[in-house]
């Protein structure tokens, strides 16, 4: 998802703002307001998935010498 959204008036705001007022129908109120800045980890995620796609070696087969 964007991380800015157009509300019914045109204006930005941002994600969870706009999509709090769709669920809503109503501002989302000042004091849910967080000075925390979550980073995406789409990195960390996308190497994750690679490990995963990986063949298994013959080390992790059991019986397999």
């Amino acid at each position: 998802t964007p991380l800015w959204r157009k509300d019914d008036e045109g204006k930005t705001v941002c994600n969870t703002c706009g999509l709090y007022y769709k669920l809503h129908g109503s501002a989302r109120p000042i004091s849910m307001k967080s000075n925390i800045i979550w980073k995406c980890s789409r990195h960390n995620a996308r190497a994750q998935r690679s490990s995963l796609t990986e063949p298994p070696s013959a080390s992790n087969m059991p019986g397999m010498l």
